[in-house]
C-alpha cells in the first residue's frame, strides 16, 4: 500500500472526528442488551431495614420514592454492571433464589433504585426485596443467610397506571434545569434526554446526563415553558416525545407527569 496523500488523510481525519463527535453527543451510542430472555447467575445481598427499601438517598436520585407505588421497596442497587454509571437506574428485572431451602423459587420483579460500588454482578436488595424471595413465613429466615446466588433476567417495566414523572430539581432556575426522569414504561432505562422550550423555535436540544437519572442543561437565555422533553430508551432505542409536560411557571422542587405521549 502506498503513502497517504494529504487529501485522504484530511478526508479520514475529518470522518474519524466527525465519529469521535457522534460519540460523544449521542449517548445511546453502541448499547445494546442481548440477554433479555436468558436466566443469568449473580451474587444477592440485601441492606437498609429489614422490611424496608434499602434506603431513601441512592445514587439514582429517586429519593423516598423507592417506598411508595409504584416502586413498593422492590429496589436494589446494582452493581457496576446493573448500574451502569447511572444509565441502569430504573432497569427492571427479575430475581429469583434457589440456592437456600426457605427460597420459593419463585421470580421478584425489582428496579434498579441506587448502586453497589465495588461489585459487578450483583444486587444489593432492599431487605423487603430479599424477603420476597422467601417461602411465605420463611422471610426473616431467608434474610438471616445475608447472602445467596440467584438468577436474574432482564424484564420490561410496568409502571401500572403510574404515568412518566420529570420532577425538577430544587436547584434548577431558567438558565439551568436539572430532572429527573421516572418511571419509563418497557426500558425503564434512558440514553438520551432532548427538551424543547417555548422560545427555542421548535429547535430540540441535547440534554446532558448529570447523575443518576438526572440530565441537566445550561442556557445562556432564560427557558421559557412550556417545556418537552424527547426519551430515547436504552434497550429498544424507542423515542417517546412528552409535549409540553413542564408549564409556562414550571417551578423547582415539583413533579410534572405526562398526561399523553
Amino acid at each position: 500500500m502506498g503513502p497517504i496523500s494529504p487529501k485522504s488523510w484530511s478526508g479520514w481525519t475529518f470522518s474519524f472526528l466527525s465519529l469521535q463527535l457522534l460519540a460523544s453527543l449521542n449517548y445511546c451510542f453502541c448499547h445494546t442488551n442481548k440477554t433479555h430472555h436468558q436466566w443469568l447467575e449473580a451474587q444477592a445481598t440485601w441492606y437498609g431495614p429489614p422490611t424496608g427499601a434499602g434506603t431513601t438517598g441512592g445514587a439514582c436520585g429517586y429519593t423516598d420514592n423507592v417506598e411508595k407505588p409504584p416502586f413498593h421497596k422492590l429496589v436494589a442497587a446494582g452493581g457496576d454492571a446493573f448500574y451502569k454509571s447511572g444509565k441502569g437506574c430504573g432497569g427492571c428485572y427479575k430475581v429469583k433464589c434457589k440456592s437456600h431451602p426457605d427460597c420459593s423459587k419463585r421470580p421478584v420483579n425489582i428496579v434498579i433504585t441506587d448502586h453497589c460500588p465495588g461489585t459487578n454482578q450483583h444486587f444489593d436488595l432492599s431487605g423487603h426485596a430479599f424477603g420476597a424471595m422467601a417461602r411465605p413465613g420463611k422471610e426473616d429466615l431467608l434474610r438471616s443467610a445475608g447472602k445467596l446466588t440467584v438468577k436474574y433476567r432482564r424484564h420490561p417495566c410496568k409502571f401500572y397506571g403510574t404515568p412518566m414523572t420529570f420532577h425538577v430539581d430544587a436547584g434548577s432556575n431558567p438558565y439551568y434545569l436539572e430532572v429527573l426522569v421516572e418511571f419509563v414504561e418497557g426500558d425503564g432505562t434512558v440514553c438520551s434526554v432532548e427538551l424543547r422550550a417555548a422560545n427555542s423555535n421548535g429547535t430540540w436540544v441535547q440534554m446532558k446526563p448529570s447523575w443518576g437519572a438526572l440530565w441537566q442543561h445550561s442556557c445562556s437565555s432564560p427557558l421559557c415553558g412550556p417545556i418537552s422533553f424527547r426519551i430515547t430508551t436504552d434497550e429498544t432505542k424507542r423515542v417517546v416525545t412528552v409535549n409540553d409536560v413542564l408549564p409556562e411557571d414550571w417551578k423547582p422542587g415539583q413533579d410534572y407527569r405526562a398526561t399523553h405521549h
